[in-house]
C-alpha cells in the first residue's frame, strides 16, 4: 500500500513540476525560438517535482520522469501549434476559440498539409528535451 501511495505521489510531483517548462516551451514556441535549455526546465521540473513528493529517485522513478517528459514535450509542442494556428485564424473568423484548435489540430494539419512539419517538430522537441533532461540529471548528480 505504501508503495503505491509513493508511486501516485511521485507521478503526481513529476507533473506538477512539469508545468512550468510546459508554459516556458509554449511561449518560446510561440515567439519562433526553440532551445535545449527548456528541454533542461521541464526535466529539472519533473525531476524536482517527483523527489519533492517521492524521495529518492529509482528505476521506477526514472521511468515514469521519462514518461512525463515526453508527455510534456508533446502538450507543449501541441499547445504551440494550435495557439500560432488560432492566432492565424482569428483573423479570418471570429467564431474560431483555442479550444477547437486544440481539439482538432490534427484534422487542421492534415488540411493545410502540415502534419509532416508537425511530426518534425515534436522529433526536434523530444531532441531538445533529451538533451535538456541529460544535463538536468548530471547537474542533480553533482
Amino acid at each position: 500500500m505504501y508503495e503505491q501511495n509513493n508511486l501516485k505521489k511521485g507521478i503526481l510531483g513529476a507533473v506538477l513540476g512539469s508545468i512550468p517548462g510546459i508554459l516556458l516551451w509554449i511561449l518560446l514556441g510561440y515567439i519562433g525560438f526553440t532551445a535545449s535549455i527548456v528541454g533542461f526546465v521541464i526535466a529539472f521540473g519533473i525531476l524536482f517535482g517527483y523527489n519533492l513528493l517521492c524521495g529518492e529517485l529509482d528505476k521506477t522513478g526514472t521511468i515514469i520522469c521519462v514518461i512525463v517528459l515526453l508527455i510534456a514535450i508533446y502538450v507543449g509542442e501541441h499547445m504551440t501549434w494550435s495557439v500560432v494556428i488560432y492566432k492565424s485564424l482569428k483573423e479570418y473568423s471570429e467564431e474560431i476559440t483555442l479550444g477547437d484548435c486544440v481539439k482538432n489540430l490534427g484534422s487542421i494539419l492534415k488540411l493545410v498539409e502540415m502534419k509532416g512539419d508537425f511530426v518534425a517538430s515534436v522529433f526536434k522537441g523530444y531532441l531538445f528535451g533529451l538533451l535538456g533532461a541529460f544535463s538536468a540529471v548530471k547537474k542533480l548528480l553533482r
